[in-house]
């Protein structure tokens, strides 16, 4: 079927959802996905869970600290605003049950 009949077709049959191949690759072509690109850096760090006897991290100069344990619910709210508003910040995780000594002198 010829491109052209393929598309009277659609217009007379009112079938405006059917789209030719070669129009769906057009708009793939065209189409930029940005939706999922972070738009604050992630810091690896953020990954690490400080225990007893570790070392207390750098401070990063112009950014807030969030002293936190990993899964806590109330922190992940903090980590969301803190993303949501685009505000540079560090995110130190500690085990509750196994602290570090530097975390009582914070």
């Amino acid at each position: 079927m010829e491109t052209s009949v393929y598309t009277d077709l659609v217009k007379q049959q009112n079938c405006s959802h059917l789209v030719s191949i070669k129009e769906r690759k057009k708009k793939k072509k065209k189409k930029k996905n940005t939706d999922y690109i972070a738009k604050t850096q992630i810091i690896l760090r953020s990954l690490l869970i400080f225990v007893s006897g570790s070392k207390k991290p750098e401070e990063m100069k112009g950014q807030a600290r969030l002293y936190s344990m990993k899964y806590c619910p109330f922190a992940h709210r903090v980590r969301l605003i803190l993303t949501l508003k685009q505000i540079p910040h560090d995110i130190v995780n500690i085990n509750l049950q196994n602290k570090p000594d530097w975390y009582f002198q914070v």
